[in-house]
């Protein structure tokens, strides 16, 4: 917002100072419930104001990021060097960024990733599995609820998550339909995924970079392990356009928008870098 509006170099300290005193939301409430979309709405508003409030002189405190009891201290408050290290030289959205390709929380993508691929590589009939073991330092205990019932649940779940992929060999959209969430051979094999009690440390402080090795053991006694750190849509692996254009052409149309009108959104958004206003996007839109 700030650089749509041309601020001065004092302006975007002002704008940034302002950003840091108006944010808020629990993380909490978002394990539970939609909040998480009402946080990101609110982030983008708040964001704005502060942009415009300092495009109109407002001043606020522009050492709130690193003072004593401010934004940083808050927050932790620790790796401080680290936010003006090497600036410009190399940016978060090439290493960290990720889109989500599957529904869900995406702490849990990789663990589902990894739970298809063994149970490719063993071929694996949902009838023969007796444990899924997840081994992984983020995960001591098995968070949210193990049967969920709801989207809410299901988002938050990894045992579901796991034990959907191992029984249909992939995990997707279809993965959070009343149908799926109610499958009793999904519910079935959620009972039988299990957490490694001594997985290996995280060999660095960033555990998103990590991710999570699943090992499906079978009646007859065979095993077929996978792991995968990043999953799909995660920029150390790559995003690609063709993923992003199933997910939307996936998820779009439940908005009851045309299919021609998708397409040439979607045709729109490719050329994103060239649109001269956003209106070229915003009347495909209803």
């Amino acid at each position: 917002a700030g650089t749509l509006l041309k601020l001065t170099q004092g302006q975007m300290t002002q704008a940034i100072a302002l950003a840091a005193t108006s944010i808020g939301g629990l993380m909490v409430a978002a394990n539970t419930s939609v909040a998480r979309e009402y946080h990101a709405g609110l982030s983008a508003m708040l964001g704005i104001h502060a942009a415009l409030a300092a495009h109109k002189g407002l001043v606020a405190e522009e050492n709130v990021l690193e003072m004593p009891r401010g934004f940083f201290s808050a927050y932790g408050g620790d790796h401080l060097e680290d936010v003006t290290k090497d600036l410009g030289q190399a940016w978060d959205i090439t290493t960290d960024m990720a889109i989500k390709l599957v529904p869900g929380g995406h702490p849990h993508h990789a663990a589902a990733e990894a739970a298809a691929n063994a149970a490719i590589a063993g071929h694996v009939d949902p009838a023969d599995v007796v444990d899924i073991r997840l081994s992984s330092a983020k995960y001591r205990t098995l968070p949210g609820p193990r049967h969920p019932t709801d989207l809410i649940g299901v988002a938050h779940s990894p045992a579901y998550f796991i034990a959907a992929a191992v029984a249909d060999r992939d995990y997707g959209w279809i993965h959070v339909s009343p149908v799926k969430v109610a499958d009793p051979v999904i519910r079935q094999l959620i009972d039988k995924v299990t957490v490694d009690p001594n997985p290996p440390p995280y060999p660095d402080r960033f555990p998103h970079h990590h991710g999570a090795t699943v090992t499906i053991t079978l009646k007859d006694g065979r095993q077929f392990s996978a792991h995968v750190d990043f999953p799909r849509g995660s920029a150390p692996r790559g995003i690609e356009w063709a993923d992003v254009d199933a997910k939307y052409r996936r998820l779009v149309p439940l908005s009851g928008l045309a299919p021609e009108k998708v397409e040439a959104s979607l045709r729109v958004v490719h050329e994103f870098e060239t649109v001269k206003t956003m209106s070229e996007l915003t009347r495909l839109l209803s």
